[in-house]
């Protein structure tokens, strides 16, 4: 029940998410920076190590930032 209650979206998600393109996978610039600290808050609070965090955002920011941070 916990797991189920935390993946629920929240209005703050719904939110954010409507603010990204209409495709739902791009993060537009004035976005980027809070929306990958965000990915590796995420990804850190479930035990994600540096490395792994610092390679899946290299792969979020090449494709899905719009453009890319460098």
């Amino acid at each position: 029940d916990w797991l189920l209650a935390a993946l629920k979206p929240t209005q703050r998600d719904s939110v954010r998410r409507s603010d990204i393109a209409d495709d739902g996978n791009r993060i537009p610039d004035g976005q980027r920076n809070a929306t990958l600290a965000s990915l590796a808050g995420a990804m850190r609070a479930h035990g994600m190590s540096e490395s792994e965090i610092v390679a899946a955002l290299l792969v979020t920011n090449a494709k899905r930032c719009v453009p890319p941070l460098d």
